[in-house]
């Protein structure tokens, strides 16, 4: 995990199934304080392709379910984790 300031927010977080062939993920994470937090699914051109969570999250567990359209081709993407100002990545591949 690649972060920019997230540990005084966030304690972990968790991709699975990854790799996914299916379009369903689960993101787990802890949060150490409540916050905006915004997941969203890039490229490796970092294009934004799809937001998959934005809006306040308390403290403590969390694991967002998320189903990815069809219309994303398999291929490495980037999760980017944005808690207030600060940023975390982590790579999620799609297989077709």
């Amino acid at each position: 995990m690649n972060t920019i300031g997230v540990p005084q927010y966030l304690d972990s977080y968790k991709i699975y199934p990854n790799p996914t062939s299916n379009g369903q993920i689960s993101i787990a994470l802890h949060l150490i304080r409540a916050n905006n937090v915004r997941m969203s699914l890039n490229d490796v051109t970092g294009r934004e392709c799809r937001i998959l969570y934005n809006s306040k999250m308390e403290t403590g567990d969390h694991t967002i379910k998320c189903q990815l359209p069809n219309a994303i081709p398999g291929m490495l993407y980037f999760l980017k984790v944005q808690i207030g100002n600060h940023v975390s990545v982590e790579k999620l591949l799609i297989t077709d």
